[in-house]
């Protein structure tokens, strides 16, 4: 069992006390009444009731629940109450009659009481009649509102104002942009705009300004054009989060048309558009012929509007008679005139002006107008009436008042007291001045003096209670409280004060204090949170049910503000709102955001109202909280949506308007009130359409136009209120159950333009038939030619009646190898070809043809427009000129690629002959010495016997002597091959010799070295030496490079491109040349085996490049780098089969 249902338990059958009986139901501001279980009769009704509902308490009395119920609603009713559950609180929402028939609905809070003995039921009643009514209004407006966003004849956007998203569009935004709804929610206002920072700038602005901002910027179509927008944005809150809704108009082709039209001249006129005094110039007919912006101000007419009329435009019918004194007035004065006087503004409120005029005269003497400077005075004027009305009212509200009031000059010397101080002591008229004192209770006037004084000195409110002799000798409590009055300078002038009588507030707080404990028991059983606060607002008493809707305990509340649980935004409305109206005496009913003890907010709704003891006085203040956040979101959605839909119909700039079912205006928008001219007021309290169409077949087919309201479009010509004739376009729609919509715009100025492209249009026909170049104009949708210049016919040796006849056969003219390329699939593009044309006489022609969209205001391609050109002979120039560019280049590139070669053989020509030069130096420097070295050892190496321990050393230096002598004799060879006499002999034979010299080598290496191919035995005349040096040096080197159980291969063959040369070639499967080291491999000193033990001095690939060069051959060769099959070097030397002619 919760805590409410065991207090609830212990209410039945417990007597009704008569304090709370009192309290909460005789003096409850809300309707109470105690109706019997059984029979549902009233048994008591509060005077709440009575007066909420409209029945006698006698009439009360002979009814039942059931007769204030609808008759529908009495089944549900009976069913509620017979599932009752004794001793449980219950409430809910039904349907109430009153007296007159009118239907209210009523929260119900009952729970059960004992009542003479019998079981009955305590009711209160909470009247939400308004709030449901308004919930009501407030959806079908929504609903209204949501058929006008989406029927708009502008694009409407709301867009997030944190990141710019876009959060939904109407069907018209969809339309003018391009992209599908889906699209667009997936977009931020950047993706559309071409103008990102000015889109930003507007953003922070509408969110500054919170209302209209107007400003006009460049957007794009999803087909990447540009557009011109006018746009009209607010600041919203949308789905709980700060937007903007903007309403775009293209007007892009008014854009353009003012780009094309803007004059350069204006009229500036500083002075006179400047000054907060009205200007007004008149003839001397006293016709207006100047009216300045502040003259518009004033009197609400525009310049354009009264210009030539009469001064009697602003001037009441019993003054206009007075016009033609002026003139005679300011002749005699011959002078400016100064007056005050009555004038109407436009919308035909009376002001009062003062008017200085001047008379305009010629050099002749004669006048010839009146110059005006106008002040608008009215308020000036009614303030000095209105301080003379308020002493007036001030005297009168002080002898009204019910209660004791009196001034005082600066000392506190009484000069007045109302007529209530009199009635209340007995004493004469007038004699308050000097006998107030008589009236003070003896033990209270010493005080009172006191605290007069100690006021007067400190110049502050006072506040004090005390007793006052009643004319038949009682004494009474009073509270009396004193307010200083100051002057402009600060300085008090006069004292005004207050007495009330609280006597009866006094006694009744005895009583109030014993009956705390039997209302308590009574607040304890609702379910509503309870509370009892002093008139300063603070806790003296919270119900258990506090602790659900708050999380505090009734003793953490009781002593604290309630303020203090109140959010901070909240708090001077709610002072201002409840606060201060419940100790003005009055009940009041506020919402606000209530802090729970976990820090978290809830929405709340608090009935108070003032608790008095016996005699009247208020004690206390009653509170009655629920929480109402369920229902404040529903309402701050509703809310939400309004404001939305509110700012789209203030600001589209399409005229809206709404008629109910006989065709009588409801409602207008500003955009039909500036267009039209009409004011909302005008279209509600008469006939304008009479007005805007004063011809009665025209208003007759117009009114019938409006009551079908079937969705279509009709023109008719509009009459302004100034009289101008405007081509207007509307579709009217009838809202099922509601009313009838109207959407309208000024095409005015669109039929102006479209007659203006039709003049074009005709300019245009009359060059295109004129100019050598084919103009067309496409249909896109059928393909079809709408126009062909004549020089087709001329071109294309076709007539153009052919080919409006039959649009598709242009293409079989075209050459059939180009036809696929003049055909166009998608013709909205656009394109830009060339083609040949075969032409009836067998002649080819080359053409030129360029097309380009042109879209309508939507952004949808309409027709199609290009010129053909003719430039044959253009292309016979290109196709020479290509053709001498090519033999050029030719010839360019051949003596570019001759001069590189002969550059890299002058550069390794340079580096050969310096390197041999160094090594020809170091091997004379050597080859001196080692020749001494050679002789000693010569003499020497027979003296040391063959069982000498050392004797093995002998060999090893024998070697190492000749291994020095042969790389010094390489060295020469780099500097100066040797020049052997060449002879000839078979290049296979000495091929097999140089293999078995290196055959050792190859088996400690366990690789195999093989010769094959078809011109082993091929005879060669060469220097057989130096051949021999070359293969010698390459198959080690291919040997070194291979891996164990590898092959190398030679052999030889005739030259591909010549037959006078052989090729021998030396193929190994080692890891290849790295791409590094390829330009350096020939370069003497060079190696990639330093680090292996066989490494020499990097003279071998260079020494058989230089012989192989001396021999009048080369070397190339072909590697690719890994491990593995197809991984390898293959060196080719290419050699002459005869000895070179010359060196």
């Amino acid at each position: 069992m919760s805590t409410s249902d065991e207090l609830a338990s212990t209410i039945p059958h417990s007597p009704i006390d008569p304090v709370w009986r009192r309290v909460l139901f005789e003096e409850n501001f809300q309707p109470a009444w105690i109706y019997d279980l059984k029979t549902l009769a009233f048994l008591e009704v509060n005077p709440a009731a009575i007066e909420r509902y409209g029945y006698t308490r006698d009439e009360f009395l002979r009814m039942t629940l059931k007769d204030i119920r609808p008759p529908e609603d009495v089944p549900a009713l009976l069913d509620r109450i017979a599932n009752f559950e004794t001793g449980r609180y219950t409430s809910g929402e039904w349907r109430h009659l009153r007296r007159d028939g009118t239907l209210i609905y009523a929260e119900v809070m009952s729970y059960d009481i004992d009542h003479d003995g019998r079981p009955c039921r305590l009711a209160i009643i909470n009247d939400v009649t308004e709030r449901h009514l308004a919930e009501e209004t407030l959806k079908k407006t929504i609903q209204d509102y949501r058929g006008l966003f989406e029927n708009a004849h502008d694009a409407i956007l709301i867009i997030s104002a944190d990141d710019e998203k876009i959060l939904d569009v109407n069907q018209r935004a969809c339309a003018v942009y391009g992209f599908s709804r889906g699209e667009f929610l997936g977009m931020t206002l950047a993706s559309i705009s071409l103008e990102p920072e000015k889109s930003k700038e507007n953003v922070a602005e509408t969110l500054l300004r919170g209302k209209h901002h107007h400003f006009e910027i460049k957007h794009r179509r999803q087909d990447d054009t540009e557009m011109f927008l006018e746009i009209n944005a607010a600041a919203i809150t949308y789905k709980n989060q700060q937007a903007i809704v903007t309403i775009n108009r293209d007007v892009t082709e008014r854009k353009l048309a003012e780009k094309a039209m803007r004059s350069e001249e204006q009229r500036r006129r500083l002075h006179v558009e400047q000054t907060p005094l009205a200007v007004i110039e008149w003839d001397a007919n006293f016709c207006f012929r100047d009216w300045n912006p502040a003259a518009q101000r004033i009197f609400g007419f525009t310049k354009e509007e009264v210009v030539g009329q009469y001064a009697n435009l602003i001037l009441p019918l019993d003054e206009q008679v007075e016009v033609g004194k002026v003139l005679p007035a300011l002749l005699a004065a011959r002078g400016g005139l100064r007056s005050t006087n009555r004038n109407i503004t436009k919308d035909g409120r009376v002001i009062l002006c003062e008017w200085y005029n001047t008379p305009l005269i010629d050099e002749a003497g004669h006048v010839v107008g009146v110059a005006s400077l106008v002040q608008d005075v009215t308020a000036t004027l009614l303030m000095q009436e209105a301080l003379q009305t308020s002493e007036k009212n001030y005297r009168t509200l002080a002898e009204a008042i019910p209660a004791i009031m009196y001034t005082a000059d600066a000392e506190r010397t009484i000069d007045y007291c109302n007529h209530r101080w009199y009635e209340y002591t007995g004493m004469p008229a007038g004699s308050a001045k000097t006998r107030w004192t008589e009236a003070i209770h003896p033990d209270d006037l010493e005080r009172v003096v006191r605290e007069g004084g100690r006021g007067a000195a400190s110049g502050e409110a006072t506040e004090l209670e005390y007793r006052m002799r009643r004319h038949d000798g009682a004494y009474r409590w009073f509270l009396s409280r004193s307010l200083p009055l100051r002057d402009s300078e600060g300085q008090i002038a006069r004292w005004v004060g207050l007495s009330t009588d609280i006597d009866d507030r006094k006694r009744a707080e005895e009583a109030l204090a014993a009956s705390e404990s039997r209302f308590r028991s009574l607040a304890e059983s609702v379910a509503d949170f309870v509370s009892l606060h002093d008139m300063t607002g603070r806790f003296e008493y919270a119900s258990p049910s506090c602790t659900d809707l708050t999380g505090f305990n009734p003793e953490e509340l009781v002593g604290r503000d309630a303020y203090e649980i109140m959010h901070l935004d909240d708090r001077a409305r709610v002072r201002r709102d409840s606060h201060e109206t419940n100790l003005a005496g009055r009940e009041s009913m506020v919402s606000w955001r209530l802090r729970r003890k976990d820090e978290k907010y809830v929405w709340v709704e608090t009935n108070a109202s003032i608790v008095k003891d016996d005699q009247g006085q208020p004690v206390q203040i009653l509170c009655a909280t629920r929480d109402i956040s369920a229902r404040k979101l529903a309402e701050d959605a509703l809310r939400e949506q309004k404001e939305i839909l509110q700012t789209i119909f203030d600001y589209a700039p399409v005229m809206v308007s709404f008629f109910d079912p006989r065709g009588r205006y409801l409602l207008v928008n500003r955009a039909w009130q500036e267009t039209l001219g009409y004011s909302a007021e005008d279209a509600l309290a008469r006939d304008v359409l009479s007005e805007m169409y004063p011809d009665p077949d025209v208003l007759k087919r117009v009114r019938e136009f409006i009551t079908r309201g079937d969705g279509t479009w009709g023109d008719f010509p509009s009459r302004t209120r100034d009289g101008r004739v405007l081509d207007t376009s509307w579709i009217d729609i009838r809202v099922e159950g509601g009313p009838i919509i109207g959407l309208g715009q000024d095409v005015t100025k669109r039929k102006r333009d479209e007659q203006l492209l039709r003049q074009s249009e005709e300019r245009l026909r009359q060059i295109a038939e004129n100019i050598e170049e084919i103009f067309w104009v496409m249909d896109p949708a059928e393909r079809r030619t709408l126009y062909v210049s004549p020089a087709f016919e001329r071109i294309w040796q076709q007539s153009a009646q052919e080919l409006y006849d039959q649009p598709a056969n242009w293409i079989n003219s075209v050459h059939p190898d180009d036809r696929a390329t003049a055909f166009v699939q998608d013709v909205t593009e656009g394109w830009d070809k060339e083609f040949r044309l075969l032409r009836k006489d067998g002649s080819i022609r080359w053409l030129h043809s360029r097309a380009m969209p042109v879209r309508d205001i939507e952004g949808k391609v309409y027709r199609v427009v290009g010129i053909t050109q003719d430039i044959t002979e253009r292309k016979e120039l290109e196709n020479q000129l290509r053709r001498h560019a090519q033999e050029l280049n030719e010839l360019v590139r051949e003596r570019t690629e001759r001069i590189r070669e002969l550059e890299r053989q002058r550069v390794e020509a340079e580096k050969v002959v310096a390197t041999g030069r160094i090594a020809a130096r170091i091997a004379h420097e050597i080859n001196n010495p080692l020749a001494g070295i050679a002789s000693a050892f010569a003499l020497i190496k027979d003296a040391v016997p063959t069982d000498n321990k050392y004797h093995s050393y002998v060999a090893r230096v024998e070697g190492e002597i000749e291994r020095i002598s042969q790389i010094t004799r390489q060295m020469f060879v780099v500097y100066r091959p040797e020049t052997e006499p060449a002879k000839t002999f078979c290049i296979g034979d000495t091929l097999r010799e140089v293999v078995a010299l290196l055959e050792p080598s190859a088996e400690a290496r366990r690789v195999c070295v093989n010769c094959c191919g078809g011109t082993s035995e091929m005879q060669v005349t060469l220097p057989e030496h130096a051949l021999r040096q070359v293969m010698l040096n390459i198959i080690r080197n291919a040997i070194e490079a291979s891996p164990e159980d590898a092959k190398v291969e030679v052999s030889t063959s005739v030259a591909s491109d010549a037959n006078d040369r052989v090729v021998i070639a030396i193929t190994d499967h080692g890891s290849g040349i790295e791409e590094a080291h390829r330009d350096q491999i020939f370069e003497p000193f060079f190696t990639t085996k330093s680090t292996m033990p066989s490494a020499g001095l990097g003279l071998g690939l260079s020494v058989a490049n230089s012989l192989t060069l001396a021999m009048g051959g080369h070397i190339e060769f072909d590697t690719v780098v890994g491990q593995g099959v197809g991984h390898g070097t293959t060196f080719r030397v290419v050699l002459p089969l005869q000895p070179r002619s010359s060196e």
